[in-house]
């Protein structure tokens, strides 16, 4: 599978689970948060260290490289503020909602933006050897933990 191949099925996987969470509730919910809250970790960090290292290495994305760490960023900080409520018995889905609607624009944005102007760059052997270098980065911070 290619890097675009592994990005999209991890988007929409993250979506099915904030899905599934909504028509959850009690201990349920907090589980599928907590599953999006990896997913969402797992995929960011391994995205940054691969995918986009190798963009930043082209000055004609510079801009959209920065502006997707910074997404990635505010997205985090609002997973650490739903932890935070959860753990106190706060009421989190509010921000929970926001967290999504942000992740959704995100999302709306690397596919339909960033991934256009990457497959200019990027050749097809790239693009699959990007996809392998994902998946074990993947595995490598899982396993991590």
């Amino acid at each position: 599978m290619t890097i675009y191949d592994l990005l999209i099925v991890d988007h929409n996987k993250v979506k099915q689970l904030y899905r599934e969470m909504l028509i959850h509730s009690g201990k349920e919910q907090e589980d599928l948060f907590n599953q999006i809250k990896t997913e969402v970790l797992l995929h960011a960090h391994a995205e940054e260290e691969i995918f986009y290292k190798h963009l930043q290495k082209r000055d004609s994305l510079d801009s959209q490289i920065e502006h997707s760490y910074s997404e990635h960023q505010e997205v985090e900080n609002q997973l650490e503020e739903i932890t935070s409520k959860i753990s106190s018995g706060e009421e989190w889905l509010g921000i929970a909602k926001e967290m999504m609607q942000n992740l959704s624009h995100h999302i709306e944005e690397e596919e339909n933006k960033l991934f256009p102007e990457a497959r200019k760059i990027i050749d097809k052997n790239e693009e699959k050897e990007l996809g392998d270098q994902f998946r074990l980065q993947k595995n490598k911070l899982a396993d991590k933990g």
